[in-house]
């Protein structure tokens, strides 16, 4: 998993951004960007924090460390821990989440799969928690 440092350092990799019809040099340090560039390096460095790390990541099968919600959920129990690691990032986030308007067309696909997921692993909604 990259940290803070490492993910700004893999925007500055030449790509081509335009905004308005100006060319874009470096998204990490231009005003329109920055912020979110930031934001989410935030986020890579919360997943190497000693106190964050039990509730953000778990370790795949492959001996990976990655964040909750990438790993394959196998149960309830995988739900829940991406649910809460979700919820975490996100408290750590917030401004961005608010006003990222890109972020939900991404979470929609994995969202419109849950309630069978969760039907499946015979989760309440309400609670989250498995039913008897």
């Amino acid at each position: 998993m990259m940290n803070g440092k490492e993910y700004m350092e893999s925007l500055r990799d030449n790509r081509v951004v335009y905004l308005n019809g100006e060319k874009i040099d470096d998204v990490t340090e231009h005003p329109a960007y920055q912020n979110s560039a930031r934001s989410f390096a935030r986020m890579y460095d919360a997943l190497h924090d000693e106190k964050q790390q039990p509730i953000l990541t778990t370790v795949t099968e492959e001996g990976i460390r990655t964040h909750k919600f990438f790993k394959e959920p196998k149960d309830a129990d995988d739900l829940i821990g991406a649910r809460d690691a979700i919820a975490e990032w996100s408290k750590l986030i917030m401004d961005l989440w608010a006003e990222h308007r890109t972020i939900k067309p991404l979470l929609l696909p994995i969202y419109e799969r849950l309630p069978t997921t969760m039907k499946d692993l015979k989760i309440a909604p309400a609670t989250g928690t498995k039913k008897p």
